[in-house]
């Protein structure tokens, strides 16, 4: 599970900035291997992460503790996902 993979991570997290940062995304690139969803934009955890679905093509933002409960579905491709996103 990510969350799990991501706590024991970030002790062992060492290092200037750039490292972690790129620990992070290949984490993150690991964990959405397995998914239609593809990483195309990783900042901090603090900033909106930038994903795109590798079906139709279509890009967008989550929060980093959204992608740590679940890997999100396309909006575009499931457009409930996207009337729910909408009415919050």
């Amino acid at each position: 599970m990510f969350m799990l993979e991501h706590r024991v991570l970030r002790i062992g997290l060492e290092g200037n900035g750039e490292e972690k940062r790129a620990r992070r995304i290949a984490e993150i690139q690991k964990y959405l291997s397995s998914s239609d969803i593809s990483l195309v934009s990783f900042t901090n955890i603090s900033s909106p992460i930038r994903l795109q679905c590798k079906n139709c093509g279509y890009e967008w933002f989550v929060g980093y503790a959204v992608l740590e409960k679940k890997i999100p579905n396309c909006p575009k491709c499931n457009p409930k996902i996207k009337a729910e996103c909408e009415l919050r």
